[in-house]
């Protein structure tokens, strides 16, 4: 048996293999786009005082931790003992964003379990959280301090990843010589959702067939292959709200698109764009198929039948011998 035997078992696994990759993968792991990227401008309040507002602007001066949670996630408990214990270190700073949640619930939480957090960002309907591309909670951002994200850990922050992972980064960047940036004034400083203020498109009909129609083309980031216009995800419903706003603001489909392409990548797109990693995605296992098959022709082309085995002497007597008695017969 050849080594070519194998080639049509061997494009199956590798078959197999696409499709386990594809089933098995996790849809929140999804790769941040937001990485040496600045902090998006915007202007939120404090968790205790809805009176304070927090923008931007706050988060610059030194590095911080910024710190995802919400009073529902599970998994942020498991990680609040370990920014317990950061709260202690004067050198980290820890700012919390308060993610879908009410003010009521997220206090009781910190009143119960303690408040690590220097400061609290109360983004109850995902403003921010989209902004940077949050797809669940817990999740943390390192920035620098001129307020540029560096780092970003999903999941649970526990002891080890604090020591193997994150306080090298941190430290890192508490090192680096940063040149300290210009002071930006009001004047200077781009609103905060700049265009969601403003009222362009007024028809109701319209705004809602166009936010359906931009909905379908946009794939819930933490669901299996659903659009946000399908998913009941909380995340989805938040992003349906975005492109209502961003429509009735006057901006086009395309740049609704754009607007979320930006903060989560391509893959928030239901038909991504054609380049070589959707073509390999795609055109690989059609390939494996294409190849197997002209295998399997050229391998039936090619093969030469066995010859017959001869006839002995004993079998040739044999059949004279029956023939005659046939003849004999009739």
């Amino acid at each position: 048996m050849t080594w070519s035997r194998f080639i049509p078992a061997g494009a199956f696994v590798v078959l197999v293999v696409f499709l386990g990759i594809g089933l098995t993968r996790d849809p929140s792991l999804i790769p941040t786009e937001m990485i040496d990227r600045d902090m998006p401008a915007f202007e939120l309040t404090e968790l205790y005082d809805e009176t304070e507002p927090v923008t931007d602007l706050d988060l610059i001066g030194a590095p911080a931790l910024v710190n995802v949670f919400g009073s529902w996630c599970v998994a942020c408990l498991q990680e609040h003992p370990t920014l317990m214990q950061l709260n202690q270190d004067d050198t980290v700073r820890i700012v919390g964003v308060n993610w879908r949640d009410t003010r009521e619930d997220a206090k009781r939480w910190l009143q119960r379990h303690g408040d690590p957090y220097d400061t609290i960002i109360f983004d109850g309907e995902s403003d921010l959280a989209i902004e940077i591309g949050v797809t669940g909670a817990p999740e943390t951002f390192i920035l620098d301090r001129i307020g540029r994200i560096r780092y970003k850990h999903i999941g649970p922050i526990t002891s080890d990843v604090w020591r193997d992972t994150i306080r090298p980064v941190f430290d890192a960047l508490a090192m680096e010589e940063v040149t300290a940036p210009k002071p930006v004034t009001d004047d200077e400083r781009p609103p905060a959702n700049a265009g969601l203020t403003d009222i362009v498109l007024t028809d109701v009909d319209l705004i809602d067939a166009r936010t359906e129609d931009v909905s379908k083309t946009l794939r819930c980031v933490v669901c299996q292959n659903q659009s946000i216009y399908d998913s009941n995800a909380p995340l989805a419903q938040d992003m349906r709200r975005l492109v209502r706003k961003r429509v009735v603001a006057g901006d086009s489909d395309d740049e609704v698109r754009d607007y979320l392409r930006y903060r989560y990548g391509d893959y928030v797109l239901m038909s991504p764009p054609l380049q070589l990693n959707t073509i390999l995605l795609w055109g690989a296992p059609l390939g494996l198929v294409l190849v197997g098959g002209m295998w399997f022709l050229t391998r039936r082309r090619q093969a030469v039948p066995e010859p017959a085995a001869p006839i002995s002497e004993a079998d040739r007597a044999r059949i004279a011998a029956a023939l005659a008695e046939q003849e004999r017969d009739a």
